[in-house]
């Protein structure tokens, strides 16, 4: 599950039905008071324009919720979603949706239409990522949506884009031209990229910086480790958490300082068969939603213990960082 900003709103996706082999095919939204709990799937608009049952479709709806963001005050959704109930020669498409929590209206911002021999998409961007380990965020403020899609006809032609919640805006933001964009984050005001790129393009693998208008891209280096292993950037763009060996890292954006924030040496921390205390698996790989403006989850064994349990680190704010 995804948790709003303020904490007041949750969404998560779930199975109901048949296929049970789909645990992400229905989306629930929840007050977390437990008032407002809607559940309900969502329906692939370019299907509600053929005779999609004779196509051999078993349905009209998405196949899988394959990542989701919300705003911080919980009023917004964005969605990437993927695959349709119908014959795997059609191959499976993508797209991206977004949600007004309060009034349930849907819009499809991206997805392709259905022709006479399958999927097509008309024009560029296009196929956007799907997964959870690749690139996508949206800001806190609910205005900017940042994912990765196919720029050209070239196969291996990606790169990141941003686009306003209501459709307008669509920029390109880099110049990579490939598609190992792996994790990615935004400011709360939309304005501050922080991005891992997997691949061996520009300054190859590691972590880069950007301006929500494409200027200013930056790789990001490390003084004690080999690159920084991106794991969140914090709300207001100042700073980000990476992991280095078995240390929590913290880098300062301004002034690239860099402060070990947890290590082997953590009191309370001890090896008992598995890693020291590390940044969690989830939400991370998912999209980074791990870190605010103080504070960090951190998860490992504690002294004596076997069972990994969570930790929340707080920072103390210095002036002019």
């Amino acid at each position: 599950p995804k948790l709003s900003g303020d904490g007041t709103r949750a969404i998560f996706s779930l199975s109901i039905e048949e296929p049970f082999s789909l645990d992400d095919h229905y989306l629930g939204i929840i007050k977390t008071d437990g008032t407002k709990f809607r559940v309900f799937e969502l329906k692939n608009e370019a299907l509600a324009k053929i005779d999609w049952q004779k196509k051999g479709f078993k349905d009209n709806t998405w196949d899988r919720i394959s990542n989701y963001a919300i705003d911080n005050q919980g009023e917004k959704l964005v969605l990437i979603v993927k695959g349709h109930h119908g014959p795997r020669k059609f191959g499976f498409p993508s797209g991206i949706i977004t949600i007004d929590c309060e009034e349930l209206a849907i819009r499809t911002l991206f997805s392709p239409e259905f022709g006479q021999k399958g999927w097509v998409w008309k024009g560029f961007p296009c196929k956007p990522y799907t997964e959870g380990g690749w690139a996508f965020a949206f800001s806190g403020n609910g205005e900017k949506i940042l994912f990765g899609a196919q720029s050209s006809p070239q196969k291996d032609d990606y790169d990141l884009y941003l686009v306003n919640w209501d459709g307008s805006g669509l920029k390109k933001v880099t110049d990579f031209k490939d598609r190992f964009f792996t994790m990615a984050d935004l400011s709360d005001d939309g304005k501050r990229i922080v991005f891992f790129y997997s691949g061996k393009k520009k300054d190859g693998m590691g972590t880069y910086m950007i301006n929500s208008d494409g200027t200013e891209l930056e790789y990001l280096k490390s003084k004690v480790a080999e690159r920084v292993d991106f794991e969140d950037l914090d709300p207001e763009g100042k700073k980000i958490v990476y992991r280095h060996k078995y240390y929590g890292m913290v880098m300062h954006l301004k002034n690239k300082r860099e402060e070990i924030i947890f290590s082997p040496q953590t009191p309370g921390n001890a090896r008992t068969g598995e890693n020291f205390m590390d940044f969690p698996y989830f939400p991370s790989f998912w999209n980074p939603t791990i870190m605010n403006k103080e504070r960090v989850i951190i998860t490992g064994i504690p002294e004596g213990g076997v069972s990994r349990e969570f930790y929340l680190l707080k920072f103390i704010s210095k002036e002019n960082e």
